[in-house]
């Protein structure tokens, strides 16, 4: 005995019953209805609902295996199901009400899920909500990530910026500091150190031309981010 549990539910061919067999599968139909096929290349198992068990039979089947499943008389039948009281009064209401008879009743309900163009009983597809409800949750969850991912990259920039703002002033202010040292307590070899444009006044030429002659000579100096150039080497290469 081979009992298969696929999605929670169990299948079982030796006690389900064979309704046909085509040259790489066999369909089935379990005792509560549904039906399930057995691939024998792969050795899977696949449930269907009937609209589509019906439409493979049909592809698949011989006439008279079709038939013989998906073909149902006029003649009636006596069955056992359990109902819950509430629901028993319900049915007995309802018939009441339309003048039929309980059995007439259920027929009626059971049959109003047949579509009288092509004759097939539209399955009351339950997975199909549940289905929706997953591909909403998806967009949710996509949209959702497309949000957080802007709002964080928003508050990256925004961080960066005050970082760099914060470090501006910090060197803003050390250079501040190191300028009043200066003039606190003079420093013969910082006081030789001046700036471009101050060079560039010095010399008689553009601030462009001044850095380029600056830098083939090696007058260049850098203190922390900022470029200072050796009046004492500017000096020395003028007197050459």
């Amino acid at each position: 005995m081979e009992i298969r549990t696929v999605g929670g539910r169990r299948y079982n061919r030796d006690t389900a019953k064979k309704v046909g067999t085509s040259a790489d599968a066999t369909l089935y139909r379990k005792k509560n209805g549904e039906f399930f096929l057995h691939r024998e290349g792969d050795n899977k198992i696949e449930s269907l609902i009937f609209r589509d068990a019906r439409k493979w039979a049909k592809k698949n089947l011989t006439e008279e295996e079709f038939l013989s499943a998906f073909e149902y008389s006029d003649s009636k039948q006596q069955v056992l199901y359990s109902l819950p009281q509430y629901a028993i009064e319900k049915l007995r209401t309802m018939a009441g009400d339309r003048r039929v008879s309980a059995s007439q009743l259920i027929t009626d309900l059971i049959m109003g899920a047949i579509d009288d163009d092509n004759e097939e009983v539209k399955k009351l597809d339950y997975e199909r909500p549940l289905k929706e409800f997953e591909g909403k949750c998806k967009e949710l969850s996509k949209e959702l990530t497309g949000l957080i991912d802007k709002e964080i990259e928003g508050k990256h920039k925004e961080l960066t910026g005050l970082i760099d703002k914060e470090i501006d002033r910090i060197n803003t202010s050390l250079e501040a500091v190191e300028v009043a040292r200066v003039a606190e307590k003079p420093d013969p070899i910082r006081n030789r150190l001046i700036d471009a444009k101050e060079g560039a006044k010095y010399c008689g030429v553009s601030v462009p031309t001044f850095k380029k002659w600056a830098d083939e000579i090696g007058a260049t100096r850098r203190i922390r981010k900022f470029l200072r150039y050796d009046l004492t080497a500017i000096d020395e290469a003028l007197n050459k």
